[in-house]
């Protein structure tokens, strides 16, 4: 604040602004210094909220799959149907109070427990036997878990319009893949052996996803881009990393995705491209050192190069990393 005072005050000297102007500058700048304040001692709210949330979600959807044993079918469907009522009142009345973010995880509470509620109807009709390990929302192309996923997913879409709120993008998201992972199974007639078939499927759904987050961020609802992106790339480059493992991929070529995901996610400043990028090239260099060149006495001094390299194209970077953006700016934006 102190050099922007001075910088106006010799702005008024020079005549560029008068002195009224100067100090409704000054004014504007305070107030904004005081949100970035308020936003900063915010950060820790959100941690509780998005803490308490998810500890939450996790725990109904653990009771998925564990809760049937201990209560019974009766017992279970009461208890959904009683969290849920409870969950759908917390939303609404948070959201009318203009607590965005926790309405957003309580929506999302109550999107896991309504195809719970549903799964202990399942388990009245006797739809499930008994005597078997259930994991009815994993089941792949099966009826009965079919109808929890659209159950979950329909929750979910009215929530997203009812509420309008980002957060159910996560879920909506997530249901998305198992969604397709279920249909995929069924459309190509698929066991539960056939791992590389169901990886290619999700990475096909991972760049669904990214392509889905940027046509939201085109039309102007960015907000809503957001959770599409995390869980677009996250199940993208996890389906990929895999089927490296697999012998699927070679391993240069899951090198030089990572590096475009790296390059990509700074040019587009989009931080989960980064970080996987950076996960998945050190993965790589792992390899080579454990690997390709295990024993070898010029390895290190080569990565050293390399490492020089990078910090060199940072420094390239830095110098013209704001023009490369701008012109890509407003190449995304025509």
């Amino acid at each position: 604040m102190e050099r922007l005072h001075a910088v106006l005050s010799e702005a008024v000297e020079r005549g560029i602004i008068t002195r009224a102007q100067a100090e409704q500058v000054e004014a504007l700048a305070a107030e904004r210094a005081a949100e970035s304040s308020s936003a900063s001692s915010l950060r820790l709210t959100h941690l509780l909220y998005y803490v308490g949330g998810c500890i939450a979600i996790g725990a109904m959807s653990v009771f998925m799959t564990l809760g049937w044993e201990a209560f019974g079918a009766w017992g279970l469907l009461s208890i959904a149907i009683a969290y849920a009522a409870i969950s759908a009142g917390l939303t609404e009345a948070l959201y009318r109070t203009g607590y965005r973010v926790p309405a957003g995880l309580t929506a999302t509470l109550t999107v896991v427990l309504v195809p719970l509620a549903v799964y202990g109807v399942q388990l009245l009709a006797g739809w499930w036997p008994t005597e078997t390990a259930h994991r009815p929302f994993f089941a792949g192309f099966d009826t009965r878990a079919l109808m929890l996923q659209g159950v979950a997913l329909a929750t979910a879409g009215v929530a997203l319009w009812r509420y309008q709120l980002p957060f159910l993008t996560l879920s909506l998201s997530v249901l998305g893949w198992y969604l397709g992972m279920s249909l995929l199974s069924f459309v190509l007639n698929l066991n539960a052996t056939a791992t590389t078939p169901y990886l290619w499927g999700s990475t096909v759904l991972g760049g669904v996803f990214l392509l889905v987050a940027a046509a939201l961020h085109r039309t102007g609802t960015s907000a809503f881009a957001w959770w599409p992106h995390v869980v677009g790339g996250l199940v993208l480059w996890g389906s990929v990393s895999l089927l490296t493992l697999h012998d699927a991929i070679p391993p240069g070529m899951y090198a030089g995705l990572n590096v475009a995901a790296l390059v990509g996610g700074v040019l587009v400043q989009r931080h989960v491209f980064v970080s996987t990028g950076a996960l998945g090239l050190t993965g790589y260099l792992a390899y080579l050192a454990y690997d390709v060149f295990a024993g070898s006495v010029w390895f290190p001094f080569v990565l050293t190069c390399l490492g020089l390299a990078i910090v060199g194209s940072g420094i390239w970077w830095q110098r013209h990393g704001e023009t490369l953006r701008r012109r890509l700016r407003i190449w995304f934006s025509t």
